[in-house]
């Protein structure tokens, strides 16, 4: 995975949740998101600019 503010993705298969953590060290989860949409994210060229175009303003999110 390549960005310049991800640091890490991770999905949850059991809940088709997405845990992403950012280099800051902030932390979201994506409820709902498919496995398809979570592999695509994955391996996206930038999962930054991913998010930014499929991913936010989508899918239900919680900040931990």
């Amino acid at each position: 995975m390549t960005s310049s503010w991800i640091q890490d993705l991770s999905f949850d298969s059991a809940n088709g949740s997405v845990t992403m953590t950012t280099k800051s060290g902030r932390t979201y989860t994506y409820e709902s998101v498919g496995s398809d949409t979570a592999d695509a994210w994955e391996g996206a060229d930038s999962a930054g600019r991913y998010h930014n175009l499929n991913i936010r303003g989508k899918f239900e999110v919680e900040q931990a």
